[in-house]
């Protein structure tokens, strides 16, 4: 009676235990897809460029992707400084770049793309926070530039969401 005690104790620990996990693997999951939605969000938000998406956002080129099951999903969200590195990337993964100019839709003739970004975000912050030094968040100078975009891009996504 001991020993089927102890059996049933164990197996409904390790069903236990394997609820723990499918669970925590699927909240990881979520957690991954939620933080590639906001890089590609973020990429679309500075007017990055997208390697195979000339007039579409990355917002809507990874969300295209992820509601086509027939299409390999993007594994990854890369941010890179030229069209040029993009190339090194294999085509299962998002890969954005600073662009110069921007064309929305094609219907609307080019407006400057991340580097008016930036100055708008600068603009805004200044006015809001006059004293506002970007060295505060941990970017190296006192202001936003194109390098930080990529290579800093969740400060400059953080220095974005407080002040647009």
């Amino acid at each position: 009676m001991l020993r089927k005690k102890k059996v049933v104790i164990l197996l409904i620990g390790l069903g236990l235990l394997v609820v723990v996990f499918l669970w925590y693997g699927n909240r990881v999951a979520q957690e991954r897809e939620n933080y590639l939605r906001f890089k590609a969000a973020y990429a679309a938000d500075m007017h990055f460029a997208v390697r195979g998406g000339e007039r579409e956002s990355a917002y809507l080129i990874f969300r295209a992707n992820r509601s086509n099951p027939n299409e390999g999903n993007f594994r990854d969200v890369v941010f890179v400084l030229s069209e040029e590195e993009a190339a090194q990337f294999d085509e299962d993964i998002l890969v954005a770049w600073p662009q110069n100019e921007f064309s929305p839709r094609g219907d609307i003739g080019p407006i400057r793309g991340t580097q008016q970004r930036l100055e708008q975000l600068m603009l805004r912050a200044r006015s809001r926070n006059p004293d506002i030094d970007f060295r505060d968040y941990g970017l190296p100078e006192n202001e936003i530039t194109i390098v930080d975009s990529v290579e800093n891009w969740e400060i400059v996504s953080e220095i974005f969401m407080k002040y647009m």
